[in-house]
């Protein structure tokens, strides 16, 4: 009795495969693919996981040093202009290894025990760039969003103690006012001038945003949008830092009221789909995971999905993707499409 609606399933994502997807020589292939996607599809990457795991990996001994540097850190009236960015990526740094390390593991026991030390160093931070000094010396961007990444990798332990939560909330506004106030002092120079905030450091901001429970929705600086809008115009994107920054978006959209720029979805998907051959098999995973969010035909999904789903087919059949990561893939960009 139970075996009817998953055979009709099949048969369904098997017709929709071969409307879109159609390749004389691989149409067996294709539809096997699809049948068996939908009866039996792969686990699917949790999104969370996926924010956590966007910074670069590190190795045991970088790991280590970085556990260290957590105990290292400056005292916090020590911290000024000139050390504070460095310092910042110390923190972060250690606390990225510390959530990387198992749980119970040394890695969260030294994040907890430098847990004061790095909440008196983030508070210093926050008044350091909020000082006529930082603006006077034009900061940049780097000082507050290394604030809100630390922060962002904090959640866990700020959800579990109210007067903490509340104090880390309001370190998080008032860095992320000074974000937004940077972008907008750039303004219509940040056109002429692509660095006043990469991509990459887009990229991170929104991912900090959608790691942290207790963050706000993104900010709606002018100047941070400019950047946005003139980064993805120019395709100045990579292909990974465009799955990531979809993930997070999706991650957002599932959690609060968040409403990307039509526009601005459009040419990522169109960057993405255009470049969908530089993914490696966890990023069109990723990729058709959060593209179902963004229904159509309010944002431009479609064809995003089509070319995701093609590039797994057929790296599947090359014996390029292991055959239930690519059922996976099918299954959900299939399910995006109803």
């Amino acid at each position: 009795m139970t075996a009817l609606p998953v055979a009709g399933h099949a048969r369904q994502a098997t017709r929709r495969c071969r409307q879109a997807f159609w390749r004389p020589s691989v149409t067996t292939s294709a539809a096997q693919v699809a049948s068996q996607a939908t009866a039996a599809p792969a686990a699917a990457p949790a999104p969370a996981a996926a924010l956590t795991t966007a910074a670069p990996a590190v190795g045991s001994s970088s790991s280590s040093a970085a556990l260290e540097g957590l105990s290292r850190l400056p005292h916090p009236s020590a911290l000024h202009i000139g050390n504070l960015v460095p310092s910042l990526q110390a923190a972060l740094a250690g606390l990225q290894a510390a959530a990387a390390a198992p749980a119970g593991g040394a890695g969260r026991e030294a994040a907890a025990a430098a847990s004061p030390l790095l909440r008196g160093l983030l508070s210093r931070a926050v008044a350091v760039i909020e000082s006529p000094q930082a603006i006077d010396d034009a900061l940049g961007v780097d000082a507050p969003l290394l604030v809100l990444e630390c922060l962002s990798h904090l959640a866990a332990d700020s959800g579990s103690d109210g007067r903490r939560g509340t104090h880390a909330a309001g370190l998080w506004r008032r860095a992320h006012v000074v974000l937004g106030e940077t972008a907008d002092r750039a303004g219509m120079w940040s056109l002429l001038d692509p660095s006043t905030m990469t991509p990459n450091e887009i990229v991170r901001y929104y991912e900090a945003v959608a790691r942290w429970p207790l963050a706000a929705s993104p900010s709606k600086s002018r100047g941070l949008g400019l950047l946005l809008r003139s980064h993805l115009t120019n395709g100045r994107f990579s292909a990974s830092e465009g799955s990531r920054l979809l993930t997070a978006w999706a991650y957002l959209r599932r959690r609060q009221p968040f409403n990307p720029d039509a526009y601005n979805f459009s040419d990522l998907s169109t960057l993405l789909a255009g470049r969908v051959g530089e993914l490696c098999g966890s990023e069109l995973q990723a990729v058709a995971a959060a593209a179902p969010a963004f229904s159509w035909p309010v944002y431009a999904s479609m064809p995003l999905l089509h070319a995701v789903c093609r590039e797994a087919v057929h790296r599947s059949m090359a014996g390029a993707l292991p055959l239930p990561q690519a059922q996976w893939v099918l299954a959900a960009s299939v399910k995006g499409a109803m």
